[in-house]
């Protein structure tokens, strides 16, 4: 049997960091020192070695090591890659657009490859768990692999190890460390997706033939994005005849009825800890 083992969970990382999650449940989102956890959590990872080293210096170095292991054993070598330093531009530009939608002809262009190639490429990747793609949602096959996917990484401390800066980013670490989640939630019969029509919506999860829910992440709801984020949430929720719509936030937690139809603003902490 295969079983899939991700970098620790939130709950997970509390436990290797001295809290007893399991009798906090309750009462995690009260603890003051989950918000720093948190973010903590999102800058520097959640692989085991890293998350126990104290030093935030050696903790940075740890995941680049983590990231360089991967990408030059696990995918360069292992699949005997004649093109390394073209995988390399392709890596860095993925790991630097993660929640972002990529067409793998526009990456071909930029780094030089056949768009074939580059399909094979991160397909390697995604073997080896270095990038997760995300497909568009679509009810048949031929209009999902004809829309851009979306890019994860396996883990946000690579990301910031070798990428962008952290605070500037907020957004993007947000909605990976909720896509990682939602992918170790999975059962046999759950898919995942995003859906994009007139306005976008960051996740459509699918059990067997029914879209069961919709989920839109946002750092805060403010009066400068809040038309944005729910029109994005209430669009799908419409297309699927869905009555109630899920915000992941940083800490935010409100619920918002409009046109007949319930949305909640959960925190990261509380939708994590059900």
């Amino acid at each position: 049997m295969e079983f899939e083992i991700y970098p620790l969970s939130f709950l997970e990382y509390l436990n290797f960091n001295g809290y007893d999650y399991v009798s906090k449940l309750g009462s995690i989102a009260n603890e003051t020192r989950i918000p720093a956890m948190i973010k903590e959590y999102m800058q520097y990872g959640a692989f085991p070695e890293v998350v126990l080293e104290k030093d935030t210096q050696m903790k940075i170095l740890l995941a680049k090591e983590h990231y360089n292991n991967i990408k030059n054993k696990d995918i360069i070598t292992y699949f005997n890659l004649r093109d390394a330093k073209k995988f390399d531009r392709l890596s860095l530009f993925l790991i630097s657009n993660i929640a972002k939608l990529y067409s793998a002809t526009k990456i071909a262009k930029l780094v030089g490859l056949s768009t074939q190639i580059v399909n094979d490429y991160i397909d390697y990747a995604e073997m080896m768990y270095l990038f997760l793609p995300l497909n568009h949602f679509n009810y048949s096959v031929k209009g999902q692999v004809t829309r851009p996917r979306k890019i994860y990484s396996i883990d946000t401390g690579l990301v910031n190890s070798s990428a962008f800066q952290f605070s500037e980013n907020l957004g993007r670490y947000l909605e990976n460390i909720v896509f990682l989640e939602l992918k170790r939630k999975k059962t046999k019969n759950y898919e995942l997706y995003y859906y994009s029509d007139k306005k976008e919506c960051d996740f459509i999860v699918k059990e067997g033939l029914e879209i069961i829910k919709v989920i839109q992440v946002s750092v805060d709801i403010t009066e400068d994005n809040r038309k944005r984020e729910i029109g994005g949430l209430l669009e799908a929720m419409n297309k699927f005849n869905l009555n109630y719509g899920l915000i992941i936030t940083m800490y935010q937690n409100e619920t918002i009825d409009k046109n007949n139809k319930t949305i909640e603003l959960k925190s990261l902490t509380n939708w994590i800890k059900e």
